[in-house]
């Protein structure tokens, strides 16, 4: 029970006993209550019986208020609770031998009726007591009347007047049950909001550290992508820049000035390719969107150009790649353009192979093998300044693919690219050997035509 309510009833249930007692005092003393064979306790003849009742009926108010005092402003022992009851009941009974004391029963019963609800936890406990106080009362209107009298009109009339009480009683426990019941379900939403409050601050705390970790890998993602697109785009451009400058001098040298403003035009037209992938890149990171008419095509005009710059031949089957969604073509034109800008910068090759094919129903496989002087490959990956390998795995993972590598010392380098294949890419690979299967037929027949 709240704090602020306690107080306020122990002292009105005290002043209700205060109450019972000047009534009782009002009312008088008509002697004392248990019959003998004359009908009233023997006494000398020198008291009197008005006063005899009178003292003990006080004596037994004062250690019936002691008690109650006890039990309302002291903690008491829960196993304390039965016999306590059952002490104030005999007192009850006690006061009401001393004398015709029906109204002062009816006012302690009401007392110790309201303190059982005040005090007791346990419900059969507390219906247990009830129902002996309840019981006790009845008992109060005259028993003898009730169980020795063969009236049923009287014993009827006596029932009914005990009816009041019983309304009490019964509004009393009531209002107890739903009390404890609302307190218990109080307390239950209290435990719930109290967890469910945990739970949001401890959700709050890891939206906050997910928040930062996203945050921290967005950074970390932007600044791999820039550095892809710069080495793509300047980093490759002046790279074959300057070899076509070194061709440039080479043929100076040799006094050849026809070729070497050829290879100037070729240098020219990289410059504004580079400037137009540099401005291309810088678009795509602002819009995040690509821009390619031909990705197939601008394969082909890459192979081209490696060709015209390191005169080195370059064998490519393409076609396969028409299979892969059309958002894959991007990253592999810069697979291509690296994997050729490496193969000039280090292989010493003297010819390449690039050739797409499918594996299986789910991968495609696109190879870049060259006959030059090879390398260690994972020696190469621990060394830094090799950006070109890093970018590749980097942007091969981007799209789910796979990179293996096959290199050695004299025996050449192949670069095995995997990818998967989507769904629509299956239906076109399905449908393109169908065709391819069907026309040694239409051939045949036109022979025949």
């Amino acid at each position: 029970m709240n704090t602020n309510l306690k107080h306020p009833l122990r002292w009105l249930l005290l002043a209700w006993l205060g109450v019972v007692y000047l009534q009782r005092l009002l009312d008088g003393s008509s002697g004392p209550r248990i019959p003998l064979t004359d009908g009233r306790i023997p006494l000398p003849a020198n008291i009197d019986p008005a006063l005899f009742a009178l003292v003990a009926f006080t004596l037994c108010m004062v250690l019936h208020c002691v008690l109650h005092a006890i039990a309302l402003f002291k903690t008491m022992p829960p196993y304390l609770n039965l016999p306590y009851f059952l002490g104030q009941g005999l007192l009850v009974l006690a006061i009401f031998s001393l004398g015709d004391g029906q109204q002062a029963v009816f006012g302690l019963c009401l007392v110790l009726t309201l303190e059982a609800i005040h005090l007791l936890r346990r419900p059969r406990l507390l219906i247990a007591v009830v129902g002996g106080y309840l019981l006790l009362y009845v008992l109060s209107l005259n028993p003898l009347q009730i169980y020795l009298s063969v009236d049923l009109s009287l014993i009827l009339h006596k029932l009914v007047s005990s009816v009041t009480f019983v309304m009490f009683v019964l509004a009393c426990v009531i209002l107890y049950n739903q009390r404890t019941k609302a307190h218990q379900h109080d307390q239950e939403l209290l435990h719930a909001l109290a967890s469910t409050h945990a739970q949001l601050e401890a959700a709050h705390i890891q939206l906050e550290d997910y928040a930062a970790r996203v945050e921290a890998l967005t950074l970390v993602t932007e600044r791999q992508r820039l550095a892809r697109e710069l080495h793509d785009t300047l980093a490759q451009g002046l790279v074959g820049l300057g070899m076509q400058l070194e061709t440039i001098n080479g043929l100076l040298l040799r006094e050849r000035p026809q070729q070497a403003r050829d290879i100037v035009q070729q240098a020219l037209s990289r410059v504004r390719t580079t400037l137009a992938d540099a401005r291309d890149a810088i678009d795509d990171l602002r819009s995040g969107a690509a821009n390619s008419p031909d990705d197939l095509e601008a394969m082909r005009e890459e192979i081209q150009r490696f060709t015209n710059a390191t005169g080195i031949p370059c064998h490519a089957d393409l076609e396969a790649l028409t299979l892969l969604a059309r958002p894959l073509h991007e990253h592999i034109l810069r697979i291509l353009s690296e994997s050729l800008t490496n193969i000039s910068r280090h292989a010493q090759a003297s010819e390449v192979w690039i050739r797409a094919k499918r594996d299986n129903e789910d991968e495609l496989t696109l190879e870049i093998c060259d006959n030059g002087v090879g390398f260690d490959a994972a020696a190469m990956m621990t060394l830094a300044g090799h950006y070109g390998l890093l970018g590749l795995r980097e942007r091969v993972r981007l799209i789910d693919g796979r990179l293996e590598i096959t290199s050695a010392s004299g025996q050449g380098t192949t670069l095995r690219f995997t990818f998967l294949l989507t769904s629509q890419g299956r239906e076109m690979a399905s449908g393109k050997a169908l065709r391819q299967a069907a026309l040694p037929t239409t051939r045949k027949a036109d022979a025949y035509e």
